[in-house]
């Protein structure tokens, strides 16, 4: 399953990048699913729910406050203001 990394930055603190499979996340223009390859873009976040599934198929629900998402070729960046783990499943 083709993967990329994820790293979250917040005014507080930063999760060092991870592997994950899918992002999916409250877009300014609704709901947005980022997966390995994905064109190139800078969007808004707003506040809302999001879903990161890891590499090895866990999931993982989080709260997030606005902010922006990059995706570049290496790497996919979440600049939010705030967020917050809601739910973990597997």
């Amino acid at each position: 399953m083709n993967s990329f990394k994820l790293g979250i930055i917040t005014p507080d603190r930063s999760f060092p990048p991870t592997d994950v499979v899918s992002l999916n996340v409250p877009a300014d223009k609704g709901p947005l699913t980022v997966l390995a390859h994905h064109q190139p873009m800078i969007c808004c976040v707003n506040k809302g729910k999001a879903k990161i599934t890891h590499a090895d198929g866990k999931e993982e629900l989080w709260t997030v406050e606005p902010g922006m998402l990059t995706v570049e070729r290496e790497i996919v960046t979440l600049l939010v203001q705030n967020i917050t783990s809601a739910a973990a499943r597997t």
